[in-house]
């Protein structure tokens, strides 16, 4: 039984659910202020509305299924592909080596850059050879 409850409450919870639970409370309790026709035409309307959004919900959630079993496909023939397209472990060590340096070199290339680019900047402004302002220490004998 606490199985059950632990299940229900999980989805009323949910705030869509919510609202809908109080729609149908709200629905229920104008049942003795409308006339009967439009009260049972507001419930099958409700009753259809709320199929209408399981079967939209049911479908979006076989959709999102199926693209993540084609997704995990995916990275498993990609994962294949590259296990066999370097079997030999000190290949793909030199090749994961190479891409290190390569990025090393790219990141020093673009500070010594940035650095030229300050400089230059400070130089423009006239601040490269200003030394900053320096506080003196004074000290305070009591």
């Amino acid at each position: 039984m606490h199985i059950i409850l632990a299940y229900l409450w999980q989805y009323m919870s949910n705030p869509k659910a919510m609202i809908a639970l109080s729609l149908f409370i709200a629905l229920l309790s104008t049942y003795s202020v409308l006339p009967r026709k439009i009260f049972w035409i507001l419930v099958v309307s409700y009753a259809l509305s709320v199929i209408a959004y399981v079967i939209y919900w049911l479908i979006q959630r076989k959709q999102h299924a199926e693209q993540g079993e084609k997704l995990a496909h995916a990275i498993e023939q990609n994962h294949q592909a590259v296990s066999t397209q370097y079997k030999d472990k000190a290949e793909l060590q030199s090749i994961q080596q190479q891409a290190k340096e390569s990025i090393q070199s790219l990141s020093r290339t673009h500070l010594h850059k940035e650095k030229q680019r300050t400089q230059r900047a400070e130089h423009a402004r006239g601040t490269r050879n200003k030394k900053p302002y320096q506080l003196k220490q004074i000290e305070v004998c009591l």
